[in-house]
């Protein structure tokens, strides 16, 4: 039925012999059953309470589902305040957030060991036109002040990527200030330095210090050009690996990774995988 159920007994409970009488029936044990039977006898230890299933307990779409909780609805923000107004979509927006809160807190109340982390939800944009909507989803959140919705670029994306693979190479990892802080949110431990403009101490100073063993920077746009280019300076004059694009820096990494992973792995120049051709 779902991977999820090789981990448990699936042996169905004995049917029903005959007529009984309870306080409350339940037709169907998916999620939806069972927490009403859960919040019932919270509410009334008392209550007998009966969940009939055709089969047995999370069987059907409940049971074949990734295994994953999320407060994603198919309308946007922006749509539920048009048509309902600001409050009742707010009002909907919270409480499908606090039931993913309550989920955590029964799992917890109730030692329910099923490895629950509660993290959040990304969303890609593989086109142009998904780009574009996702864009306006997360403009319309922060204007309404509903959700907490925020945009990351391919960069940011790969950034995180790259520090992961650095970190588990066992490699300490060092960005500015506004790099650092949006990996240490989440959850890589990254060090703080200075940018040039910043004042002494700063990048370049470490550099030159011989402080670093590799140095990834790239730009966008011509302020940020000119601002790489003492670095790029300083990077050169101490023969450093420097990579410019995220492209590069991924490959290095997993370079690196698939180097640690096998040992034989060797390197050659270009020159001779052509040869090959």
């Amino acid at each position: 039925v779902s991977f999820w159920h090789e981990a448990v007994d699936l042996t169905p409970r004995p049917a029903l012999d005959g007529n009984t009488t309870v306080d409350v029936a339940i037709v169907g044990a998916g999620l939806t059953g069972l927490w009403t039977a859960y919040y019932l006898q919270k509410a009334n230890p008392r209550m007998s309470i009966m969940l009939i299933d055709k089969h047995f307990a999370g069987f059907g779409a409940s049971g074949r589902n990734g295994g994953w909780a999320s407060a994603l609805f198919p309308q946007s923000t922006a749509t539920l305040v048009k048509r309902y107004g600001f409050d009742r979509a707010k009002a909907l927006r919270d409480a499908m957030s606090g039931t993913i809160t309550e989920i955590g807190r029964v799992v917890a109340s109730e030692k329910i060991d099923c490895d629950w982390v509660h993290k959040g939800t990304i969303i890609y944009a593989r086109s142009a036109l998904q780009e574009r909507e996702l864009r306006a989803e997360v403009a319309a959140t922060k204007a309404l002040g509903i959700d907490a919705l925020e945009w990351w670029d391919a960069d940011k994306v790969a950034a995180e990527s790259i520090t992961r693979t650095f970190l588990s190479l066992g490699f300490e990892v060092v960005a500015t200030r506004g790099t650092a802080q949006w990996l240490t949110a989440r959850g890589l431990k990254v060090a703080t330095i200075n940018k040039v403009a910043e004042g002494r101490p700063h990048v370049v100073d470490a550099i030159i210090n011989g402080d670093f063993a590799m140095i990834i920077n790239t730009t966008a746009g011509a302020r940020s050009v000119e601002d790489s280019r003492p670095i790029r300076r300083a990077t050169v004059h101490a023969a450093l690996p420097y990579f410019t694009t995220v492209a590069g820096a991924q490959a290095a990494a997993l370079a690196m990774q698939a180097r640690n992973d096998d040992a034989s792995l060797g390197v050659a120049p270009l020159q001779e995988y052509h040869s090959r051709l």
